[in-house]
């Protein structure tokens, strides 16, 4: 028997979904939920039935634990968006976490069940991507793209196999499998003389681009951390004979941590806030920004008291560090978070103990950091091919 339309009723105490069918019958899909969850699962039966694959029996005969895989995402979402609010997880986290399981839905299908995937749909999604996906701007997915998508779409998987609806995680073991781009082989930090370089080319540019270059080599700090750094976290720290000078940076799952800063850092940030400060100096620094809507933003990011108001996004740091590297020929994969491995790399070149580097870059796992290590270990071995033993 063929299913003609669906109609999305609300109920005396639950929502339900009504079913018509050719012959003029009618049934009925019933569940104990919100009616969020019902609008989705009536979205997924309206499309099932302009396909002509719908079939009452798999909504009335599945387990309590069965879900599909867009059923299940939306519990999902709802479960990290309360983490968000609960200040468990960050804003940058929670995002994340969507676009990837909405691109793993888009490759794999939302009414795939949870508990048939296995690795080799690991493989396929990998797969797919590569050869049929195209980013925003119509270029082939790199390899460390994917395997990001799969670290996201794991912390779903592993939620699932709390909630019964998952009898194992998939990408366990699969993401470390899957081919190394050419540029995971590459060199990710920035060499001196590339820094060299992209200060005098930041030098001739607004201000705040050499400011926040310098500020991330300085203390490490992310282009999220960046964004939202206000007045009130630069720090100044009475000693007994001296003063401290700290910037408070809130990191990945709302970690905090306090960084000493360079004489030289905390005069940039002094400077910057003495701006903030003087309305008229505020409007003489602002007004290089080309388009109205970039003024009004940095107008308001100043009187929130954002240092680096300038700044409208994470994006607009990614893509100044992009032309910059465009026009210095450098090599594609150095990319702004290069910082953060180049003050990593340098830090334990020049002896500083791996705790106290972690702490710097805000890892909650040193063996994050570790990976690092093997960096300096590259380097000292050019450095023994490329010098003769005194």
């Amino acid at each position: 028997m063929k299913a003609k339309s669906a109609y999305l009723e609300k109920g005396r105490k639950y929502p339900s979904i009504k079913v018509f069918y050719a012959d003029g019958s009618q049934r009925r899909i019933s569940k104990k939920c919100s009616w969020e969850y019902m609008e989705q699962l009536y979205l997924v039966v309206r499309d099932q039935i302009a396909a002509g694959t719908f079939k009452i029996e798999n909504y009335r005969e599945r387990s309590a634990t069965s879900k599909t895989l867009g059923e299940a995402a939306i519990f999902f979402i709802s479960h990290r968006e309360r983490q968000k609010e609960l200040g468990e997880i960050a804003k940058g986290t929670l995002e994340s976490d969507i676009l990837a399981l909405k691109k793993f839905i888009k490759v794999m299908g939302k009414n795939l069940d949870v508990q048939k995937i296995e690795q080799d749909e690991i493989r396929e999604f990998a797969l797919r991507m590569t050869k049929d996906e195209r980013t925003k701007h119509g270029k082939p997915y790199k390899m460390e793209t994917i395997k990001g998508h799969l670290r996201h779409v794991s912390i779903f998987f592993n939620w699932a196999l709390e909630k019964g609806y998952a009898q194992k995680n998939p990408i366990i073991g699969q993401i470390r499998k899957l081919g190394k781009s050419t540029e995971e082989k590459k060199r990710r930090y920035l060499l001196r003389e590339e820094v060299e370089l992209l200060r005098k080319y930041y030098a001739e540019k607004p201000a705040w681009q050499l400011d926040v270059f310098n500020f991330a080599l300085w203390t490490s700090a992310r282009e999220s951390e960046i964004l939202d750094i206000k007045v009130q976290d630069y720090l100044v720290i009475p000693q007994q004979d001296h003063v401290v000078r700290v910037i408070k940076i809130k990191g990945k799952g709302n970690k905090v941590r306090h960084i000493p800063l360079y004489r030289i850092c905390a005069e940039m940030l002094e400077k910057r806030i003495n701006i903030l400060k003087n309305e008229k100096k505020l409007k003489e620094h602002i007004l290089y920004m080309k388009l109205d809507q970039n003024k009004q933003r940095a107008i308001q990011r100043a009187k929130d008291g954002y240092i680096f108001f300038e700044i409208g996004n994470r994006n607009t740091v990614s893509e100044s560090f992009r032309v910059a590297r465009r026009d210095l020929g450098l090599p594609e994969q150095i990319t702004f978070h290069s910082t953060r491995h180049s003050v990593a790399t340098d830090q334990l070149t020049q002896g500083t103990d791996i705790k106290t580097v972690s702490a710097f870059l805000g890892h909650a796992d040193v063996r994050t950091t570790e990976i690092y290590g093997k960096i300096v270990d590259q380097k000292l071995q050019e450095i023994m091919e490329h010098t003769k033993p005194i």
